[in-house]
Formats: structure tokens, C-alpha cells, sequence
């Protein structure tokens, strides 16, 4: 079958439209995605990402098997917070173990006490009664041999009441290792629990509930929000204009659109050997209502006045 030309035309008009725009396509997906606003008059540039002040990998002190976990990422948590917890019964039963041989050595202290008082007052009445023979001994009304049994009952009292005291004295050092026991066990129970040392936001979770982790293992990874910092890269042919407390704008990658106020917090000492770049922390003073630890951002810091 015969075509027409301007059937023929219009087909190649028709591929050369199509491959037109595959190559449209192709030039805006190798595009790069749009950079900020470009710098203002007296405006020095850098190009970093959003960081914390303070991050912190949370692991227990102990090794065991995660029982419960109480947030998760995203999540924000106060100071103290409790984070998670370990299988415990193994040190929970020690400790209930400490407990009682320290109740056992607390009684242990009170009856030697008791015995002690007793036989107190036991040598009192020997003591007495040794003074009063001795004087009838001596004005010839009772024999030597009842004075020496007299001596003897109070040599016996002095004896028991000096091993009751010793008996007491033993008594209380074990209370003392006894309660350091307790206080050892309490600890040990204590680790078993993982508590937030500051508050800020939990941006990764890398256990599950039933693992078996070591000790110092993290199992969360948590950022402080107090401070927020853009690190941001910078020419190091900009260090003379730089110093802190100058202010700055910061321009998300996510929002090109619009401007955050932000403060020179710090300025690096070190310049890359490569690129020539050092490093400037820029406060973020004004935040988003959504943000994420490491997405990218443009800072624009004010060397000088606006015009």
C-alpha cells in the first residue's frame, strides 16, 4: 500500500516532535535540582548541612535482651525520659537476694544489741556484789574463798559483755557490706533501664524489641534541639570577612524559596587542603515546623552593612 506525502510528512513531523521532547525530558531529569537565591550585595555564601550541637548514641550499660522500647525516631524526649528496658529478672531476683541478708544482718545488729544491754546490766549486778563481799572480806565477815567466787562471776560477766560488744561490732560491719550489696544490685537493676541524659529528638532507632545487644550498644541515636547549627562550607579567601555573631539567612534546599534568620556561631581554624574550604557554624535562630538532622542548606552571612 501506497502513502501519500503529506501523510508522510505529517508522520515524520510527528517523530521528530516526540524525540524533541525525550530530549526535553532527558535535559530536565540530568538538571540539577534548583540552588538557592543567589547571594545579596555584601553577602558572603556557604553550602552545608543542618546539624545538632550535641548527638549521642544511647546504649545500656549492660549486656541483655530488649524487654520494651517507650519512643521511637521522630520522637521528642525530655531529660530522665525512660527510653527502654531489659529482661531483669535475673538481677531484680538478686537484688531481692541483697535485700534479705540485709534485713537478716539489720536483725542480726539488734539482737546483739539486746544481748549487749542485757549482759550490761548483768556486770553491773557482778560488779556490785563483788565490792560488797570484798568489804565484808576485808572486816573478817566473809571467807576469801566467796570474795574469789565473787571475782569469778564478775570476771564471767565482763567476759560475755566484751564478746556481746565484739559480736555487735561484727554484726554491724555486716550490715554495712550487706546494704553496699543492696546498693550494688539497685545499680545493676538500675542499668537494665535506658533513660534520655538530655532532652532533644531521637532521629534514629537501630534495635528491636527481643534483641540481644551489648553493652554500650546504641540503641537509639539522639540530637539535642537546643542548638541547631548549618556547618556550612565556605571560601577561605571569605576568613577575613567572617567573625562571629554576624548575622545570616539560611535557605533550605527543601524551601527555595525562603529565607531563615541565622547567626555566625563559630568559626573553623582549619582549612580543606583540597577544596580550600573551612567551616562556619551558622546558629539557626528561626526554624522550620519541619526539619531533619542533615538535609542541606544554604547559608548568605552579612559581612558588612546592607546598602
Amino acid at each position: 500500500m501506497r502513502h501519500s506525502l503529506p501523510a508522510v510528512g505529517l508522520a515524520l513531523a510527528a517523530l521528530a516532535l516526540g524525540a524533541g521532547c525525550s530530549r526535553t525530558k532527558a535535559v530536565e531529569a540530568a538538571a540539577p535540582p534548583p540552588r538557592a537565591a543567589a547571594a545579596g550585595p555584601g553577602e558572603l555564601t556557604g553550602t552545608g548541612t543542618l546539624e545538632s550541637e550535641q548527638t549521642a548514641g544511647l546504649g545500656f550499660r549492660v549486656a541483655g535482651r530488649l524487654r520494651s522500647l517507650s519512643v521511637d525516631q521522630g520522637d521528642r524526649v525530655a531529660a530522665g525520659q525512660l527510653l527502654g528496658r531489659l529482661a531483669a529478672d535475673e538481677a531484680r531476683g538478686q537484688l531481692e537476694l541483697a535485700t534479705a541478708g540485709q534485713d537478716l544482718a539489720v536483725s542480726a545488729v539488734a539482737k546483739a544489741a539486746a544481748d549487749a544491754q542485757q549482759l550490761e546490766a548483768s556486770l553491773e549486778l557482778a560488779s556490785k556484789d563483788r565490792d560488797r563481799i570484798r568489804d565484808l572480806a576485808e572486816s573478817g565477815i566473809a571467807s576469801r574463798a566467796v570474795l574469789d567466787e565473787a571475782e569469778a562471776r564478775w570476771a564471767e560477766a565482763d567476759a560475755r559483755l566484751r564478746a556481746a560488744r565484739a559480736a555487735r561490732e561484727l554484726a554491724e560491719g555486716t550490715v554495712v557490706q550487706a546494704r553496699r550489696a543492696v546498693e550494688v544490685r539497685q545499680v545493676t537493676l538500675a542499668d537494665q533501664e535506658l533513660r534520655s541524659p538530655i532532652g532533644g529528638l531521637i532521629v534514629r532507632r537501630h534495635q528491636e524489641v527481643g534483641d540481644v545487644v551489648a553493652a554500650g550498644t546504641p540503641v537509639f541515636t539522639l540530637v539535642s534541639t537546643r542548638k541547631l547549627w548549618v556547618r556550612a562550607w565556605v571560601d577561605e579567601t571569605t576568613l577575613g570577612s567572617l567573625r562571629e555573631g554576624q548575622e545570616a539567612r539560611i535557605v533550605f534546599r527543601s524551601e527555595p524559596g525562603r529565607s531563615y534568620r541565622g547567626r555566625v556561631d563559630r568559626v573553623g581554624h582549619e582549612s580543606d587542603r583540597q577544596t580550600h574550604e573551612l567551616l562556619a557554624d551558622v546558629e539557626l535562630l528561626e526554624r522550620p515546623q519541619r526539619l531533619a538532622i542533615g538535609q542541606r542548606a544554604d547559608v548568605f552571612v552579612q559581612a558588612g552593612p546592607r546598602p
